[in-house]
């Protein structure tokens, strides 16, 4: 498992063995064109065109999704996968209505990647399928099987019934925004992303998304936890949900789903006054683990000194902090074949473990 935060997106790629790839989401790391998963790949001697098997975008936040529209062209043999709480004719119509509001106006929206996505799945398409993904996601579906002597299954965790009952009642009203050129609002709390779990003999993975902790038991960390449709392993390491902030966390996760002692994977998010993780985030997770490592770290700092142009900037804003331009990615290695299965975390770039 090889994944990218530059601390302004995410993207996790899965290798399963027998050269079967999966990719769970799209960022565009600082100063490149191309979505991270696809650079990697390449790097790496893999052609995406014919190894990657699925890609999946776990929710349409805009720091999850950059470049996935990109991913799915340059992979035809991949099927895709999303939220089933979007699987909705209305959805459809206006995600390509918002775009062609806006065609004139160059933006990288959550609607225009959708829409190039779903013109990408039209051309695909044979008989009556139409623009539609070759997989609606909730708790309970196998995304994926095969990979190491065909043994590998991963699993969408999320979202629950009540969360996809909510979405088709409440859709129209939540992604609008009420203005002349419509948007995207972000889904708050984000009840309808798509939680992970890798599931392979001796070795599990859950990868956390950026599903949320709620009050309401029928919805987020808890209706995963009291959900009966997917295996109950426990996983040997956790892709830390939300950026590792406290919202996006729930006890029983670590204590029910979690080995003692996990590694934590977090993918930091640099776009806020106090960007994620906080300290106290991360004083939490390591409480509950020793093996906690970020992908790029620090996060972010002062920007630099840039005289006639920070007077006006910092008129127009409330803080300021630049980005770590030196972005890090993580990979966590181990081999199926071995037992007992003895797994390794590399670093690269500024990626560290806290």
């Amino acid at each position: 498992m090889t994944i990218f935060g530059p601390g302004a997106g995410e993207s996790i790629i899965l290798h399963l063995g027998n050269d079967d790839w999966v990719v769970i989401d799209s960022c565009i790391l600082p100063d490149e064109r191309e979505p991270a998963a696809l650079s990697y790949l390449r790097s790496i001697g893999k052609d995406p065109a014919t190894c990657v098997r699925r890609v999946l975008i776990t929710h349409w936040h805009d720091d999850h999704i950059r470049g996935a529209a990109k991913i799915l062209d340059s992979c035809p043999n991949a099927g895709f996968a999303m939220s089933t709480a979007l699987a909705q004719k209305e959805f459809v119509e206006l995600v390509l209505e918002v775009r062609e509001q806006n065609k004139f106006i160059k933006q990288t929206s959550t609607a225009h990647e959708l829409a190039d996505i779903l013109e990408i799945l039209e051309m695909r398409a044979s008989g009556s399928h139409g623009r539609s993904p070759d997989i609606f996601a909730h708790d309970g579906t196998r995304i994926f099987h095969g990979g190491f002597q065909d043994s590998i299954d991963v699993w969408a965790m999320s979202p629950s019934a009540a969360s996809i009952k909510n979405s088709h009642i409440e859709l129209a009203n939540r992604i609008l925004a009420g203005t002349s050129t419509r948007v995207f609002k972000k889904f708050s709390p984000n009840d309808l992303s798509v939680a992970v779990l890798v599931d392979a003999p001796q070795f599990s993975l859950l990868l956390g998304a950026d599903l949320e902790n709620t009050t309401d038991a029928q919805f987020g960390w808890k209706a995963l936890l009291r959900s009966e449709n997917v295996p109950k392993r426990k996983s040997f390491g956790i892709k830390v949900a939300h950026h590792g902030s406290e919202n996006g966390d729930h006890e029983g996760i670590w204590k029910d789903r979690l080995v003692l002692d996990p590694f934590a994977f977090i993918t930091p998010y640099v776009r806020l006054n106090n960007p994620l993780p906080t300290a106290d985030d991360v004083m939490r997770i390591k409480s509950r683990s020793q093996k906690v490592y970020c992908t790029t770290w620090p996060v972010s700092g002062r920007p630099p000194r840039r005289p006639g142009v920070d007077g006006i900037v910092q008129g127009a804003t409330v803080q300021r902090r630049g980005m770590n331009r030196n972005t890090g990615h993580l990979r966590l290695r181990a081999d199926l074949s071995e037992s007992p299965i003895v797994a390794t975390v590399e670093r690269f770039g500024s990626a560290a473990q806290l």
